[in-house]
This record gives C-alpha cells, structure tokens and sequence, in this order.
C-alpha cells in the first residue's frame, strides 16, 4: 500500500513514518497518475475473467531485453451464465528497450486460433498518457492489431505492461482477401504466358 502514490522513503503507524495522506487528496501529478494506473489495472482484472480464471502460458521469453509474454484463455460461464471464449496477451518489459509501431517487436503467441488471422486490441498499456506515460507508447492508437504467424507485431513501451484481448475483426491493411490474393495471382500468371 503507497506505492501507487510514489511516496518517498517507507511508511507506517508510527508518526514519523505516516502515510502521506497528502498525495492522495489533491495531490501531486505522478500520485494521481499512479492511482489511476492501478484503479485501471484492477477494473481491466474483473472485466475480463481470462486475468483471473482459465488457463496461463508463457508464449514468449527474451531474457536479453526483458520481456515475457503470457497468454491468458478462459472458456465458459461468465457471471451471468453466458458462455464466453477469451483470450487475452500479457506482454511484461521490465528493460530499458522499447519498440514503435514503426518497428514493432513481434512477440510469439503460438499459431492463430480458426482459419483466419487473429486480431488483438489493447484494453491496458500501463505507460498510457494517462498514468504519466507518453503518446505513441502502445498499441490504442492502431486498433485492431492482426496477428502474423506466430507473432503479434506491437508497440512496447520500457518498463511497462501491455494487455490486448483477441477480437474477431482483423485490420483489413494487414489481413488479405484470399479471393483477391489468388486473382493476384492468377492476372501475373496468365500475364507471364
């Protein structure tokens, strides 16, 4: 308790080690920004129960930069008796490296589930604007990320935790009509005779 606060040097019941009551009322930017990093972080847990029940597996391990991917999937009743089926990434960078979406690092999150590409969209990114983070550091401003293979291209911020639930729209930019790949192919065929 405090630490979302950023209060300096330890507290407890003690009058000299009290918890500065201060950063919460009407407090400093980086306490309030911190506050409402971990407020998100805990609504983003209950709103989907992939973060709390179901399966977990690492996907993804770079030890060299600090990153670890987890894979979250919860198939069953929600509170509400409806079946569900979710799928959540869990993307950890405790390093100093980041990545853009101008050159993204594609993290592994095992082969697409069904017949066509998979696509994610961020629901947290703990470096957002704001929670005292910087525009561009994730993945919100590009919507619907379409997995590649094996691996989801994203924008990583340092030191910092990214979370996106698989969707079922892929961005169209990425993920190719395969009707219109094969007259493609068929038009460079018949214009190669």
């Amino acid at each position: 308790m405090g630490t979302e606060t950023h209060q300096d040097g330890h507290w407890h019941t003690t009058p000299d080690a009290s918890m500065d009551w201060s950063l919460i009322v009407g407090g400093v930017g980086f306490a309030t920004e911190g506050m409402a990093c971990v407020s998100a972080a805990n609504k983003m847990r209950t709103a989907h129960m992939a973060l709390t029940r179901g399966t977990a597996r690492v996907t993804h391990a770079d030890s060299e930069n600090g990153i670890i991917v987890i894979e979250r999937h919860y198939e069953g009743p929600d509170e509400n008796g409806t079946q569900i089926n979710e799928r959540m990434i869990v993307v950890v960078n405790d390093g100093d490296c980041q990545w853009d979406a101008a050159s993204p690092y594609g993290v592994g999150v095992g082969q697409p589930w069904g017949d066509a590409p998979n696509g994610f969209v961020e629901v947290f990114n703990s470096q957002s604007t704001e929670f005292g983070g910087w525009p561009g550091s994730g993945n919100a401003e590009r919507g619907v990320i379409t997995q590649q293979g094996d691996q989801l291209p994203l924008a990583i911020p340092k030191l910092g935790v990214v979370v996106l639930k698989m969707t079922s729209e892929t961005n169209k930019e990425t993920a190719r009509d395969a009707n219109a790949i094969l007259a493609e192919l068929s038009a460079a065929a018949l214009g190669g005779e």
